[in-house]
């Protein structure tokens, strides 16, 4: 330090005479002052608490010898006042304290240190790291003066455990404060959503921005729906909207959380709305995009018109599918609402286009003829050149004529012929009897599918399952099984005598079976005549009346009842599973030996599987069907079944619609499985113990054949070239 000396106005330093390391000058008159900088040592520092404590008290004490006299002179002992806990510093300050210390007695040093720019401190024991105040980086949407001087850009903030924790943002934006799930002071900051987002809580990090689905709108902060009446709900277990209804002429369709929306109901199809799929109309009936209630579907006859256009589906978008719908409708002089795109495929040569399957409905016949002679080529290809679209390289285009296509019975025609007043009334007459016995058909129709949606295994089975075409034979009894586009009913013959499990299927789309369908069906029914006919007990088999038919719009396979649990249900029950070794092998040997049989025919199963496999309880017989092994079989999945295009040969000689009666003697469950079957070159081998029926033991039986393909058969070769391009093969298939 320095004195000012009486001699002369400069200021002199003394380096004689040290206190604590420094040097005082010679003050020969007035007055001066000292000021002296002190560092305690710290026993105690508590960064949690906001307890600070020295090792010992700390006294000052300023002593020295006068110069001229040579007398010792001493001031007083000075105690300094220290402050402490969250006090020890000022605001904007911390405490760095030393990083060693020097031991018990000594303590540690430490002093307080003012923040830089670009960092803050409210607390001058806090820090970054736990147990070592610091000072605290700025985050990312504040500006840091320095000391305590902090202004924030964006956000609500507030003062927590020492430091500035990011409380809420604006709405339409993300509070981010995490690196990695952990949290990260520096990273804290309000993240604007795009236009195309929306995000539910914008004061919550664990909501984050959601991508907009395709049936709402967004503005980066809330979501509107694309059509009136939806109902989208907040779902704050995942921070997104969530479509649950729909309103009536609208289909919710929701595959993935970005693919949420309400679509049109599409031609043919009737939408109650809600989260109910689309219903469609019966075979020969039709209704308008946008149809709410089963009345909208009325009879008309279908023009097909089949066109190729050289584009690609990608360039076929919806504008695209829009101007070729209003294309159609002008060039058949029909509105556009009777105008609908039935199928879009690529061709099978790369660069030859699109084919477009598109139907006109008409309300009759005769209209349908007069549609289809008004379509051309060359007036379909002015109506595409009018909206920029290309002309079509290939086009036909008839009336479709089913046996549900009801004319509107213009009896004028008849009555101006030569045809007398008697013969026109039991035409009318007969008319109405057609059309009622169609009516009551569709209603008993309805009830069947509504029945298949409805139904859950362990349900009693009600009339409506036997309404449509089966009760004259069968009275049902008991939901077995449900797949996707069928049932599995157990049912007993009018007359008592036996019970069997009625396999039920409807179509896939619509109200009749494709093509495609149908030859499944056939190659299904193919291979359980087979298994019956080479009377192999490890495979179910046909029984009952019409055991087979297959018809326009149902299908079904009467098998016979077995008592017990797919091999899927029993290894999963804790008291039952996992079953073991020598029930493993015999559960393997009864299904080798089904397969025994398939594989001589040139057959394989493709869908091997727990699920597949039946265990039957040893011994159960009804007492109402004596011939056949009581058993109780799980459903079928149809859906699996519906994915294979192939076809099978060797089917027998089951036709389109025709059935097939198998009496009892064609079913032997319980015969000897090591003899040949009806003199064939099928062997089913095995024990006879292994049959269960009368020892006690289980058997084991080989379900599902609707996967089942022939793939030494010429037909199931051509099938498999004829795929549809672009069609998802699914696992399993060749």
């Amino acid at each position: 330090t320095a004195a000012q000396t009486s001699a002369n106005s400069q200021l002199t330093t003394d380096k004689s005479v040290s206190i604590s390391g420094e040097y005082i000058g010679i003050l020969f008159q007035g007055t001066v002052a000292i000021s002296l900088a002190v560092k305690p040592a710290f026993g105690i520092v508590d960064t949690v608490r906001g307890e600070t404590r020295l090792v010992r008290p700390v006294q000052l004490l300023m002593f020295g010898t006068e110069l001229g006299s040579g007398d010792y002179m001493a001031a007083p002992f000075i105690a300094p006042s220290f402050a402490e806990g969250f006090a020890v510093c000022p605001r904007g300050w911390i405490l760095a304290l030393d990083s060693t210390a020097t031991g018990e007695q000594t303590g540690r040093g430490g002093s307080c240190t003012q923040c830089r720019i670009s960092q803050y401190s409210v607390n001058p024991l806090a820090g970054a790291s736990s147990g070592v105040p610091s000072c605290f980086n700025c985050p990312r949407s504040a500006i840091c003066s320095g000391g305590d001087e902090v202004r924030f850009t964006r956000g609500r903030w507030v003062v927590a455990n020492g430091m500035y924790t990011l409380v809420g943002c604006p709405q339409g934006n993300q509070l981010v404060n995490s690196i990695g799930g952990q949290f990260s002071h520096d990273s804290q900051d309000c993240v604007a959503c795009t236009n195309h987002q929306y995000i539910i809580n914008p004061n919550n990090s664990a909501f984050s921005c959601q991508n907009c689905p395709i049936g709402a709108s967004c503005d980066g902060s809330s979501l509107t729906s694309l059509v009136a009446g939806a109902v989208w709900a907040a779902e704050n277990s995942t921070g997104r909207y969530v479509l649950q209804s729909c309103p009536p002429g609208y289909e919710r369709q929701a595959t993935t959380v970005d693919a949420q929306q309400c679509v049109r109901c599409a031609a043919g199809k009737y939408c109650v709305g809600g989260s109910a799929a689309a219903v469609s109309c019966l075979d020969g009936q039709y209704a308008p995009p946008g149809s709410n209630a089963s009345g909208d579907c009325q009879l008309a006859v279908m023009v097909e018109l089949i066109a190729v256009l050289p584009m690609s589906q990608e360039q076929f978008g919806a504008a695209q599918q829009e101007n070729f719908l209003l294309s159609v409708a002008l060039a058949s002089d029909m509105p556009v609402r009777f105008v609908y795109i039935a199928q879009v495929v690529s061709m099978r040569r790369a660069g030859s286009g699109i084919q477009i399957t598109s139907r006109v409905a008409a309300n009759s016949a005769d209209k349908a003829q007069d549609v289809a002679s008004r379509l051309s080529a060359e007036r379909l290809n002015t109506q595409l050149e009018a909206r920029n679209l290309p002309k079509v390289t290939s086009f036909s285009a008839r009336a479709v004529i089913t046996p549900s296509s009801f004319d509107s019975f213009e009896l004028s025609t008849v009555v101006g012929g030569s045809v007398g007043g008697f013969v026109v009334f039991l035409l009318a007459l007969l008319g109405v009897g057609v059309l009622l016995r169609r009516l009551r058909e569709q209603a008993a129709y309805r009830a069947l599918v509504a029945a298949f949606r409805s139904a859950k295994p362990g349900d009693p089975a009600g009339h409506a399952f036997t309404s449509f075409k089966l009760h004259k034979s069968y009275a049902a009894v008991q939901v077995l099984g449900k797949g996707t586009f069928g049932c599995v009913v157990k049912m007993r013959t009018v007359n008592g005598n036996q019970v069997v499990a009625i396999k039920m299927l409807v179509p896939q789309r619509g109200t009749a079976f494709d093509d495609r369908e149908r030859r499944q069906l056939m190659r299904e029914a193919g291979v359980l005549e087979l298994m019956t006919r080479c009377k192999c007990e490890h495979a179910v088999h046909l029984a009952g009346i019409e055991a087979v038919v297959l018809g326009t719009e149902l299908a079904w396979f009467a098998l016979e009842y077995l008592n017990g649990d797919n091999m899927e249900a029993v290894v999963r029950d804790p008291e039952r599973g996992p079953i073991g070794d020598v029930e493993a092998i015999r559960a393997a040997r009864s299904v080798l030996a089904a397969l025994k049989v398939m594989h001589a025919e040139g057959l394989v199963h493709r869908d091997i599987k727990p699920a597949n496999i039946m265990r039957c309880s040893p011994g159960s017989h009804d007492s109402a069907n004596p011939r056949i092994t009581a058993h109780h079989s799980a459903a079928e999945s149809e859906s699996s079944r519906a994915r294979r295009p192939a076809e099978v040969g060797r089917l027998g000689n089951i036709g389109s619609g025709g059935s097939r009666e198998l009496s009892s003697d064609s079913v032997v469950p319980g015969g000897n499985c090591t003899a040949k079957a009806l003199g064939s070159r099928h062997e089913c081998f095995g024990r006879r113990e292994e049959s269960g029926v009368s020892n006690g033991v289980a058997t084991y039986k080989l379900i599902d054949f609707g996967t089942s393909l022939g793939v030494d058969e010429r037909l199931a070769r051509e099938a498999m070239m004829t795929m549809d391009v672009g069609r998802a093969v699914g696992a399993g298939t060749p």
